[in-house]
C-alpha cells in the first residue's frame, strides 16, 4: 500500500534520527518492498543513506522515474528559492 512521503519523514525523523546521534553515525534504511519508491524520496529528502528492492521490473522502472521527476522539480524549486522569486510558506 503507497504511503504519502510526509508518513515516512514523521517515522524517519522520530526514530531513525534518535538512533543515529545514539550511535554516532549515519543511518542506513533498507526496504524490500519499494513499492511506489516514497520511502526512497523520504530519506533523499532527510539525507539518510537508501536501499530499496523490487522484484517487479514495472514498479521499479516506475518509481525509478518518480524519484528523477521529484529530484529536478527540487532542484528548480532551489534555484528559484535562492535568487528569492518565490516565498515559500
Amino acid at each position: 500500500t503507497s504511503k504519502p512521503i510526509d508518513v515516512y519523514r514523521y517515522l524517519y525523523e522520530n526514530y531513525l534520527t534518535g538512533i543515529g546521534k545514539k550511535l554516532g553515525r549515519r543511518v542506513s534504511i533498507l526496504d524490500t518492498n519499494l513499492g511506489s519508491g516514497t520511502s526512497g524520496i523520504a530519506a533523499f529528502v532527510m539525507g539518510f543513506d537508501f536501499t530499496g528492492i523490487e522484484i517487479s521490473k514495472k514498479f521499479f522502472d516506475l518509481e525509478e522515474s518518480d524519484f528523477e521527476l521529484y529530484k529536478q522539480k527540487n532542484e528548480l524549486l532551489l534555484q528559484y528559492e535562492e535568487k528569492d522569486q518565490f516565498s515559500f510558506f
